[in-house]
C-alpha cells in the first residue's frame, strides 16, 4: 500500500500546522516540496480530533440508548 507523501514527510507536523493555520496549499507545496493535491488531501491533527470526538459521541449515544432500553426491559419484567 502506498504511503502519502506528506504522512511520510520528515516535516509532517510543520505541514499540518501550516494547513491548520490557513496557509494556502500552493505555498505549502512550494515550501515543503510536495504536491498541492497531496497537501489538500492530508487529514490534519485537528480533523482527526473531530473524527475521534464524533465517534466518542456516537458511542456514548448508543450506550445511553442501550442503557435506557435495559431499564425499560427491567421495569416491564418486574411487572
Amino acid at each position: 500500500m502506498a504511503t502519502c507523501s506528506i504522512c511520510s514527510h520528515p516535516q509532517r507536523s510543520a505541514i499540518e500546522r501550516s494547513i491548520v493555520d490557513g496557509v494556502p496549499y500552493r505555498s505549502i507545496a512550494k515550501n515543503f516540496a510536495v504536491t498541492i493535491s497531496a497537501t489538500s488531501r492530508v487529514p490534519t491533527a485537528n480533523d482527526r480530533a473531530n473524527i475521534y470526538c464524533s465517534l466518542a459521541y456516537s458511542a456514548l449515544a448508543c450506550l445511553r440508548i442501550v442503557m435506557s432500553g435495559s431499564a425499560s426491559f427491567q421495569s416491564v419484567r418486574k411487572s
